[in-house]
């Protein structure tokens, strides 16, 4: 008997917003729907590096990696959301060691992906990464698929 999952965004990779979902598992949306889902939620990031970050919460909070913020005390931030809009951003958190980095925007209208238990994400499971990969963003973020 397949178990059923529903998708997981589990974090961030390399390239972008990592979305897991369970192999095999009846009644799950194709990798195309994901894509649609996450999209509006990527962010792309101009810090001290280019790079993608998503937002996690209604009220502005975004998660990106640490690398490409640069420093704890990084100013001249700034997010260019899905829907064309252009934010500055501030830094909440940084975590170097981890290389995690929490920053907030200001607007209104935002769109947002919860984040799931990344203690459920299983050796071989299915992933997807969406982002914008490389220093300059393309009109959408770009969609990858592969296994843990």
């Amino acid at each position: 008997m397949t178990q059923r999952h529903a998708p997981t965004w589990t974090g961030i990779a390399a390239a972008g917003l990592l979305v897991a979902w369970a192999l095999g598992a009846t009644g799950q949306p194709p990798p195309q729907a994901l894509y649609q889902r996450a999209r509006p939620a990527v962010v792309f990031l101009e810090a001290a590096q280019s790079g993608t970050g998503f937002l996690v919460h209604p009220d502005g909070c975004i998660l990106t990696a640490a690398h490409v913020v640069g420093t704890e005390s990084q100013t001249g931030i700034r997010v260019r959301l899905d829907d064309g809009r252009a934010l500055d951003a501030r830094v909440l958190a940084f975590d170097n060691k981890n290389d995690v980095a929490v920053l907030k925007v200001v607007a209104a209208n935002l769109p947002w992906l919860p984040l799931g238990d990344s203690d459920e994400v299983q050796v071989q499971a299915a992933v997807l990464t969406v982002g914008y990969p490389g220093r300059l963003p393309t009109d959408a973020p770009t969609v990858t698929a592969g296994r843990v």
